[in-house]
């Protein structure tokens, strides 16, 4: 972090001293801007290379920075990278239950949104015990609170709007929706999949990427051919020394320009990385878990193949999908 600080600090004072000289030499040149400068073939084609400087320095600048924080030993990503791999080899022994686990996983998720679609979004305070009530009992709560039994224990329901109880039934017809994350997601440190949990999150991390990638750079663009209209639009009285000088403001203004965006892209580059860095944290965190509820705690037991397939036909055979038949050989 000692290092990005001191690049940042570095930027600022050179931009600082380029303004200082740029100042002086137009100043002693008499030099002033002249707006019809703007309309003229000229300032487009500085306007181009300007450009194509600034891009050339963000790759640039985007990829060094990428490869030095990326595999700086004292460095963020490196201390989170080896965190993982430490998680991820204890749970080696017990992987295979992973994939019932994250099922698991996603149910816990999916209806912890749930309750924040009714409780947050909707007012509904009692959204834990109306979710165990029927269709018929819920219709009975608008505009009049009700007592119902739930395990054979009175509890006392306040009443809710019409607007309430069709949120409750959004929630019972799985129109709330969250993206399952796969399990190669928390298996591997480098497979890429607000009011989003970080469960949500993780599905869409290389969209969120590649948002934040595009807007940074936009930002320096436009920044960049700001600062550049002003910059070329110096025009100063002719004569063989002026011209001269013209040449060296512009020399020192590319050069400018580009430096300024190869360190531009070194902080897209660490900002990148420590993106990066929450997520891979967040596996860590998910490993951990899985490890303390299967191993530690033993509050999860993984089902076995036989057990899902039975409980898919019973299911079905309840709603009459399927007929039951008697596997009972004569």
């Amino acid at each position: 972090m000692k290092s990005v600080v001191n690049r940042k600090a570095i930027l600022v004072s050179l931009s600082l001293i380029f303004i200082i000289v740029l100042i002086a030499l137009t100043s002693l040149a008499n030099a002033g801007i002249d707006p019809e400068y703007w309309k003229s073939q000229k300032f487009l084609n500085d306007m181009i290379f300007t450009v194509a400087l600034v891009l050339i320095g963000i790759v640039i600048g985007q990829a060094e920075g990428d490869n030095f924080y990326r595999n700086s030993s004292k460095g963020l990503f490196q201390s989170s990278y080896n965190g993982y791999n430490i998680k991820r080899n204890k749970i080696d022994p017990y992987v295979d239950k992973f994939s019932s686990w994250n099922k698991h996983l996603y149910e816990k998720e999916y209806y912890e949104k749930c309750l924040r679609y009714l409780f947050n979004d909707n007012g509904i305070k009692q959204a834990k015990l109306i979710l165990q009530l029927d269709r018929t009992e819920i219709v009975q709560l608008e505009n009049c609170p009700q007592t119902f039994k739930i395990e054979g224990v009175d509890r006392y329901f306040n009443s809710l709007t019409k607007a309430q109880i069709d949120a409750i039934m959004n929630v019972l017809d799985g129109k709330i929706k969250i993206r399952y994350v796969h399990d190669s997601y928390f298996l591997n440190a480098y497979a890429k999949n607000n009011n989003k949990t970080m469960y949500e999150q993780a599905s869409i991390q290389d969209k969120l990427r590649r948002k934040k990638f595009v807007m940074l750079m936009t930002y320096r663009v436009i920044f960049t051919v700001l600062i550049g209209m002003v910059l070329t639009a110096f025009v100063i009285e002719q004569s063989e020394e002026t011209n001269k000088l013209q040449s060296v403001i512009t020399l020192l203004s590319r050069y400018f320009t580009l430096f300024s965006s190869v360190s531009w892209g070194f902080f897209i580059a660490n900002d990148m990385i420590k993106d990066e860095c929450v997520f891979l944290d967040y596996k860590s965190t998910t490993l951990e878990q899985f490890y303390l509820e299967v191993e530690v705690n033993k509050t999860f037991e993984a089902k076995t193949d036989e057990e899902i397939a039975y409980e898919k036909i019973t299911a079905l055979l309840k709603e009459g999908e399927i007929n039951g038949t008697d596997s009972t050989n004569g």
